[in-house]
């Protein structure tokens, strides 16, 4: 899908969020959602930032509807709108960033990671995890779990 963008300045920012929200951001990003034409991301992380975005920001709320995630911000991009992009923790470990570099082209994308949530309980539990193995069930859609469900399937990574 890689867009043209008629603007070469203008980049979908990819912003890194925890649950504390506004706490967990960089100056950098807090301005970037200042600037933004089109925020994307969950409710609860969209409820979180609401004081810093200008009023007539479009907001896109995507659970249930990340495949339609590309189109929105390649339409806005075209027009040269500011577009931000919610998304938990680090948005390349297991989040949505590598799907939206992998759409859009990483010339079209600008990340700003945060911690991923695996430091965050990591830290919590008072654990060194460099040995981990880790894997998601959080970006897969593969449907129920049940004791027939494919190999593929998340779960039975987090299983096995």
């Amino acid at each position: 899908m890689k867009p043209i963008v008629s603007n070469k300045n203008t980049k979908c920012q990819i912003i890194g969020i925890l649950e504390d929200g506004l706490q967990s951001l960089s100056q950098q990003a807090i301005d970037y959602l200042k600037n933004a034409d089109l925020l994307i991301g969950s409710q609860r992380f969209m409820d979180a930032i609401q004081g810093l975005l200008k009023d007539e920001v479009k907001k896109q709320e995507f659970s249930g509807k990340i495949m339609q995630v590309p189109n929105w911000v390649q339409t806005a991009l075209e027009q040269n709108k500011q577009v931000v992009v919610l998304a938990t923790g680090d948005p390349l470990c297991h989040g949505i960033g590598s799907f939206l570099v992998k759409k859009l082209g990483i010339e079209n994308c600008h990340l700003l990671p945060n911690l991923t949530m695996f430091q965050v309980a990591f830290s919590r539990l008072g654990q060194a995890w460099q040995g981990v193995k880790i894997s998601s069930i959080h970006g897969k859609d593969t449907g129920e779990w049940s004791i027939n469900a494919p190999f593929e399937h998340g779960v039975r990574l987090v299983l096995a």
